[in-house]
């Protein structure tokens, strides 16, 4: 096909629609969610085969395969399998939106892509409260959102992040793109899921600290607050019965109660009375009733660093934050060649503020969890790898056209003589 990127521009609105639709047209955990699991992971997977040169992520493969045999190891193969499916098929979004989406043009196809998410999502969350179709957060009179909750929560916390791409990659639409992620802004934070408006308040901040433009982010910044003050009130009330529903988890001195810190204490008491466990974790991916009985029951582990830490022990733990540690070791040599050679581009400013912001996001979603999550992981990565993938591609394009300066320059010489 001589555009493959097309390929990952559907896949995020067919992902979306397929997740919004369980428990809706088909009921959680039937055959069909197993099918269209497998079918999903295949595709993404195929395509790497197909287009990647997996040569070139070699640590990549190992760390997959690393996980694949701890889950062979585990007393239930299939149910850690199908959640290690979900945790791969995000990160085998890195390298095959490195190798494809690389240049400006096939960026701006990728943020149309992302902008049909926003406007799905948003669609999803009209559709689930005229039909009543339930899955509300905090509050029964709040919002309805079907199956997208946490899902789609992440998901617009890092889009509202990538606004300043949209507006750079559709310009002429400003007008439109402002108010829609204003309010996809206000729908985060009235749905109180803390860590998505952790998360979301840190990529702002991070987009006000290292855009070289830094007044037209100021004044940016600036109508974004006065057109969320003024439609902010449409939406009070709903904001004020979250709130109430929040209200007990907020409170600081029943922090010690909630879920992810018991799950923590029993993790660290279990882990530490096991060296091996300690070292290398047991049952990955299946962790529900393996840990802190009768605590755990049917209960996942939540937050990502136990998932890993139980899972996988301190050994693998490791293992995942050097490679993440690898991602960013080459964000960071690509980095210091294109500031070296003083070229100036609105979208490499951009490209080098997206990626150190998604890249820390992620780290602050993985508090609450979610590393089966497929939407918003993969949002992340396809993020990731295509901004490495412009900036790897610009710096080679500058080193050849350094190279081609310096042979002429010789040539000149030798001809001089």
């Amino acid at each position: 096909m001589r555009n493959p990127e097309k390929y990952i521009y559907s896949f995020f609105a067919i992902l979306f629609v397929y997740i919004a639709s369980i428990g809706v047209l088909f009921p959680k955990g039937s055959i069909v969610t197993k099918v269209m699991g497998i079918f999903f992971f295949l595709y993404i997977l195929l395509l790497n085969l197909k287009y990647v040169k997996l040569v070139y992520f070699k640590s990549f493969v190992l760390f997959l395969l690393y996980f694949f045999i701890l889950v062979l190891l585990t007393s239930d193969v299939e149910s850690s399998l199908k959640l290690y499916l979900k945790f791969s098929l995000s990160l085998l979004i890195f390298p095959l939106s490195f190798t494809l989406i690389n240049t400006p043009k096939k960026l701006k196809g990728l943020y149309l892509s992302l902008l049909v998410v926003v406007v799905l999502y948003i669609i999803n969350l009209a559709l689930s409260n005229l039909l009543h179709l339930g899955g509300t957060s905090y509050s029964e009179d709040g919002i309805e959102v079907g199956n997208i909750f946490s899902e789609g929560l992440n998901s617009m916390a890092y889009l509202v992040v990538a606004t300043p791409l949209f507006l750079y990659f559709f310009p002429n639409r400003k007008n439109i793109l402002l108010p829609l992620m204003v309010l996809v802004m206000i729908l985060v934070l009235i749905q109180l899921k803390r860590i998505s408006i952790i998360a979301m308040a840190f990529g702002i901040l991070m987009f006000l600290i290292m855009y070289k433009k830094r007044t037209q982010a100021i004044v940016g910044f600036v109508a974004v607050a006065i057109t969320f003050l003024l439609v902010f009130p449409i939406f009070e009330d709903i904001f004020y019965k979250q709130l109430e529903a929040r209200e007990r988890k907020l409170q600081v001195e029943n922090l010690q109660n909630e879920g992810r810190i018991l799950e923590t204490q029993w993790i660290l008491k279990e882990n530490s009375a096991n060296v091996f466990n300690l070292l290398f974790g047991k049952e990955m991916f299946n962790s529900a009733g393996n840990y802190g009985n009768p605590f755990s029951k049917e209960r996942q582990i939540h937050s990502d660093y136990n998932a890993f830490l139980h899972g996988s022990g301190f050994i693998g733990l490791i293992i995942y934050l050097v490679f993440q540690g690898s991602i960013f070791y080459a964000y960071l040599k690509i980095r210091r060649k294109l500031l070296a050679s003083k070229i100036k581009s609105d979208l490499l400013s951009l490209m080098l503020f997206i990626f150190p912001t998604f890249f820390a996001m992620g780290f602050i979603i993985m508090i609450s969890g979610g590393i089966y999550s497929m939407l918003f992981n993969s949002i992340r990565y396809v993020v990731l790898g295509s901004s490495l993938g412009f900036l790897y591609n610009l710096s080679y394009r500058l080193k050849k056209q350094k190279l081609r300066r310096l042979s002429i320059a010789r040539n000149q010489e030798i001809q001089a003589l």
